[in-house]
């Protein structure tokens, strides 16, 4: 049986908080899986900086388009100019009920990128617009360690780096975005999270797309 959920959850030190179930007026319900991540690092080699991708960035023209223009852009025939208007949107800080429905009707696209730019522009939200449903949570299957720059650790610079990252219909984590910086160790958690790989998420046996939350913690003992 299929089980409603936001699509978000919380990648820790140790556990994985599954998302926030909701069937529904139930409460809200938790549950962990042990993954055996640390994320406490020690100084080994600078971290090189991530490439965890964004195939809209490129596209993008200097000038930001507005909302009716990237709307109209979701309609185009080519592929790359629909995701690159999907991941703009995401960008906005507010998008109206009609614009969400909009990009809604493009979750389903033949193009794999354009569906990943529609599930982060609906999704990507402190309050995420819109629900999946899934048979099967993501597992995690390779969670790799974050290595401390060598700068910031001589200046003892620690902190928890949250990340909000997509994973794919493959596992892959194909979209990341630092939601709460620490200056001196964002590239190093963001290219940290870009080596992960996850069982995905299914529905009827269909592989899906989810969000996570994920902080990267670096402490010095």
């Amino acid at each position: 049986m299929a089980t409603s959920a936001t699509g978000r959850f919380w990648l820790c030190a140790g556990r994985l908080m599954t998302p926030i179930i909701r069937r529904a007026a139930s409460a809200a319900l938790l549950a962990f899986l042990s993954i055996g991540f640390v994320g406490v690092a020690c100084a080994t080699k600078q971290a090189p900086v991530a490439d965890v991708p964004d195939p809209a960035r490129g596209a993008r023209p200097g000038a930001r388009a507005s909302i009716e223009t990237l709307v109209q852009q979701l309609s185009s025939s080519d592929s790359k100019a629909r995701a690159a208007a999907a991941w703009e949107l995401a960008d906005k800080s507010q998008l109206t009920n009609e614009v969400k429905a909009t990009l809604a009707a493009f979750a389903n696209d033949g193009d794999r990128e354009v569906r990943y730019a529609v599930y982060w522009a609906l999704n990507a939200r402190e309050e995420p617009a819109a629900t999946t449903s899934y048979d099967t949570a993501p597992k995690p299957l390779r969670i790799t360690r974050p290595e401390y720059p060598q700068d910031a650790f001589s200046k003892k610079v620690q902190g928890a780096v949250i990340i909000e990252i997509l994973i794919g219909e493959d596992g892959e984590v194909a979209h990341a975005k630092i939601k709460k910086p620490v200056p001196g160790l964002n590239e190093a958690a963001l290219a940290c999270v870009s080596h992960w790989k996850f069982q995905p998420a299914t529905r009827a046996g269909r592989s899906l797309p989810t969000i996570a939350l994920v902080p990267i913690d670096f402490r010095i003992f």
